[in-house]
């Protein structure tokens, strides 16, 4: 390698790498999982919207040669959540959640490489997405094993040339205290072997050609079993207290390959600069993903349901492969009918709504609370409709509201999970319930609620989707309440939160 020519004058240079297009493109191809969805949100009626999901399992990264980057994306699902807006204010509510049914088509989005760059986002989960500028072109291939491509919906070119990122994979977290934004810019060099240049840096470039215009003297001959080489700019990357190589060389090569993909194979300083070399690890790489439903044998839609009580019946159907010869019958509160219809079953939910409650309509709410007196037990019930057969089972759940929900639930991020928090609507605004003073109910779901509001899914076998009740206990005559499905790990926090925006 010649590194004549290199400088980090340029304060906001992290590191420079180098490499060949050859090994990264099989890197990128071999990488299993992905961060990526699309999401098309509809209103269906006053205060209530559906939103048509598609999430991928696969995001390759692919550069062409000098002009073009290109991802591909494929081995998803699609699902179709429904989202309320209580009373007309407050943060949208999950309300219903349809099981994935498999995607099996195959999308291209390609780009200008010298206008676009990778970006690595600390504040995003430690997300890492191939973002640009100008425009983009787009093919589709349905099945994706086609070679001919077919006409590209819609959703998919309005969402990318909007948004114009792709989000591939994330990133594990530096051990030191790196910069949290960082910003690659790449320029393929039209010679023997398609070297590529990385320049890495804390602000963005426009373009990828005037990142490297120091080092378009570099050349690179890559050593046996190298795949990658990188000076880290000292300002970032200091020297071990024994005066050994810094630390955090691997999560620097985890920015431009698929994390955990190289090791560091030689570390060598030379004019005060270390020059880092990586070779490829002898094992299949995991990546990150959303977890995906479609991996159960046999799956009943929907997977969560909140409706009032008096409310229309519900569809309970199979999405994909059905069970075969399934006993079907209705569990957990029983408090609604489980009709078969034509080979067809309904959930019917509780006929009216508690017909002796009574509400205080003098209290400052905009939606006023029922008296506890009047009202059997929980507002709330829970049924359950199961298909149990001789290869496997499936279960859909309908929480049932006897009197409508005083409060709404709103989430945000959290370093340890998502964070819920209980809220309501006086005349004056928006009030939020303090956390000792709110006592959660685990309705549907194995996921974890904490008593500060702290949501983790399940460690092991999570569900799908976890359905909870959160409760104002101030007042002990009232029931002023809340309830919400949790589609996690369905969703990460990142892609629930971005569902949500308005």
């Amino acid at each position: 390698m010649n590194t004549e020519g290199v400088s980090e004058s340029n304060t906001s240079m992290v590191a420079s790498a180098w490499s060949t297009l050859s090994p990264l493109n099989a890197l990128w191809g071999a990488l299993r999982g992905s961060l990526e969805f699309v999401v098309v949100t509809t209103p269906i009626m006053e205060n209530y919207w559906e939103s048509h999901v598609t999430r991928f399992g696969k995001a390759e990264l692919v550069r062409t040669g000098v002009r073009y980057t290109e991802i591909y994306l494929s081995q998803g699902d699609e699902a179709v959540i429904r989202l309320r807006r209580l009373g007309g204010s407050g943060a949208k509510q999950v309300v219903a959640v349809g099981a994935p049914s498999p995607f099996g088509d195959r999308l291209r989005v390609s780009v200008d490489t010298d206008a676009s760059w990778l970006k690595y986002d600390a504040t995003a989960d430690g997300e890492l997405s191939m973002q640009w500028t100008g425009g983009a072109s787009y093919a589709f291939y349905s099945p994706a094993s086609s070679r001919t491509p077919a006409v590209v919906p819609d959703k998919f070119v309005a969402h990318y040339d909007q948004l114009k990122k792709v989000a591939i994979t994330r990133v594990p977290p530096p051990q030191t205290e790196l910069p949290q934004q960082i910003y690659i810019n790449v320029v393929v060099q039209e010679v023997e072997g398609w070297p590529i240049v990385f320049i890495i840096k804390t602000q963005l470039s426009m373009s990828a050609q005037s990142s490297v215009a120091s080092l378009q003297g570099c050349t690179y001959t890559p050593q046996t079993n190298e795949v990658l080489s990188a000076i880290p700019a000292s300002e970032f990357f200091s020297d071990s207290a024994d005066g050994k190589a810094p630390a955090d060389l691997q999560w620097l090569s985890d920015l431009l390959v698929p994390p955990g993909s190289l090791t560091v194979t030689q570390e060598k300083k030379s004019a005060g600069s270390w020059l880092i070399q990586y070779g490829q690890r002898s094992r299949a790489l995991v990546g990150a993903t959303q977890e995906s439903a479609v991996s159960a044998a046999y799956q009943l839609t929907p997977v969560a349901r909140i409706l009032a009580a008096g409310g229309s019946k519900e569809l309970v159907e199979f999405t994909g492969t059905p069970l075969p010869n399934p006993t079907w019958a209705l569990k957990g509160d029983e408090r609604g009918q489980l009709e078969k219809e034509n080979n067809r079953y309904f959930y019917v939910p509780p006929l009216s709504p508690q017909p002796s409650a009574k509400f205080n309509d003098s209290a400052d709410m905009l939606i006023s609370p029922a008296y506890r007196s009047a009202v059997d037990g929980l507002p709330v019930a829970t049924d359950i409709v199961e298909a149990t057969g001789a290869s496997g089972s499936a279960s859909s759940v309908f929480v049932t509201t006897f009197v409508p929900p005083t409060h709404f639930i709103r989430f945000a991020r959290h370093t340890t999970g998502l964070q819920l928090s209980l809220c309501w609507f006086t005349r004056n605004g928006e009030t939020q319930v303090p956390a000792a003073s709110v006592k959660w109910h685990r309705l549907a779901g194995n996921g974890a609620i904490s008593a500060e509001g702290i949501f983790t899914p399940a460690s092991s076998s999570p569900s799908p989707v976890t359905v909870l009740m959160a409760e104002d206990e101030r007042d002990q005559t009232e029931w002023r309440y809340g309830v919400i499905i949790v589609p996690m790990p369905m969703f990460d926090t990142v892609g629930l939160l971005s569902l949500l925006e308005d």
